[in-house]
């Protein structure tokens, strides 16, 4: 048995009918309420098309971030750490496994690579639909798509890339610690939840957002730097119109002075600078990952 016999079991088990419909049926319902919600309010009828692709391109992100690649992915990533060595490990098959001739870090870096892989597809899924969804209600032109849409669509994936990688490595040291399904999940969800609710922290108290320094312990705020570093090194780079959408969910830019005098470039926030976050993020990765396989190879199965 080889890592690619277990990368291959990994996706093999991952690809449930019912896991599908259960992750894609909300994410379609919502990203079509987001579309047609945002699309009303988009001032393209009759812009130029330079408008109408900086409209776009702030809108697929947001809709990237929250939906996409975001939250919900980060959440089903958590789902598949459950259900794959914690599973396993529950219901006593993990044994059964180890028991064939493959080494254990073999095993453990196949599954992560399989659970990794097959939550980017679901990412790319996710993006192409709500790419579908926004300019079906969207009304620009066709030529808008290129910049507006598909310009940001490699940013979102190498960022998606790096949340899954980040929500896995921690899931997979959770089962490893745990060997229970439901808490790994659990534990999982952490970081969606914690997301969520400092998004709406920094939308509605921004005093105690400040006064309490919660952006050092804020994941929407380092996941945010990490969007827009990746979209600004392999992607075109945000528009002003984006780079107030992220001044005002998640920090990352100082807010304009006056809404109605927007510069082409906000400046950074000073607080936290954006390499640190991804500096931080990718050490905590790298750690999860460490941790998870050197108490994966002690474990008694």
């Amino acid at each position: 048995m080889r890592i690619t016999t277990i990368y291959a079991k990994t996706i093999a088990d991952l690809a449930r009918p019912k896991l599908l419909v259960g992750y894609f049926v909300p994410l379609v319902t919502f990203a079509l309420f987001f579309a047609v919600g945002t699309s009303n309010n988009m001032l393209t009828e009759g812009a130029p098309l330079f408008q109408q692709e900086a409209e776009l391109y702030t809108v697929s992100l947001f809709m990237a971030y929250t939906l996409g690649v975001g939250m919900p992915l980060q959440a089903v990533c958590s789902v598949f750490c459950a259900l794959t060595i914690a599973s396993e490990s529950q219901r006593g098959t993990l044994r059964i496994l180890l028991s064939k001739p493959i080494k254990r870090w073999q095993l453990y870096l196949g599954t992560f690579a399989g659970i990794v892989s097959y939550g980017l597809l679901m990412g790319i899924v996710g993006l192409l639909v709500s790419a579908v969804l926004l300019y079906s209600f969207a009304d620009v032109e066709a030529a808008a798509l290129g910049a507006g849409v598909f310009g940001s669509m490699v940013g979102s994936l190498a960022y998606g890339l790096f949340s899954i990688t980040l929500v896995t490595a921690i899931g997979l040291a959770l089962a490893v610690y745990t060997k229970d399904r439901l808490r790994t999940a659990v534990g999982g969800f952490v970081i969606p939840v914690l997301t969520f609710v400092f998004i709406t922290v920094n939308l509605f108290d921004l005093d105690l957002y400040d006064d309490f320094a919660l952006y050092l312990i804020d994941p929407n705020r380092h996941l945010a730097n990490v969007l827009v570093f990746l979209h600004e090194t392999v992607g075109a780079g945000l528009p002003a119109e984006t780079q107030v959408f992220m001044a005002t969910f998640a920090g990352v830019y100082e807010q304009p002075d006056s809404p109605m005098h927007v510069p082409e470039t906000l400046a950074y926030s000073s607080d936290f600078p954006l390499v640190l976050s991804v500096v931080l993020l990718t050490a905590v990765t790298l750690v999860a990952f460490v941790v998870g396989l050197r108490e994966f190879s002690r474990m008694d199965v």
